[in-house]
């Protein structure tokens, strides 16, 4: 089982995104830390890069990438996530906003 270590930009991340996409961001968690290599590399081009990500949310417009990271110490392989927002419809515009 691999062990999940948030960014520390991840939890001010997750904290923005909708309640309704929540459950599947949980979900992505819970397959991370069994099959983190499922995911499809983050560049299509090095298919064999500890670099991937997975989709989730409406129109797979949340994203977690991560880094896998086999040897650790303590001897427990590790996933290191962040998350984040792509595709055509964004699940919210997360970017913070300042008055003129």
């Amino acid at each position: 089982m691999y062990r999940i270590i948030p960014d520390t930009a991840v939890s001010g991340q997750v904290a923005a995104l909708p309640a309704e996409v929540l459950a599947g961001y949980a979900e992505v968690l819970e397959v991370l830390q069994l099959t983190p290599w499922n995911g499809p590399p983050q560049h299509p081009a090095k298919p064999d890069a500890p670099v991937r990500r997975w989709a989730f949310g409406p129109g797979q417009a949340g994203q977690v990438v991560y880094l896998i990271l086999e040897e650790q110490q303590g001897g427990t392989p590790a996933a290191r996530a962040m998350v984040g927002l792509t595709g055509p419809a964004p699940l919210r515009d997360v970017a913070p906003t300042t008055a003129p």
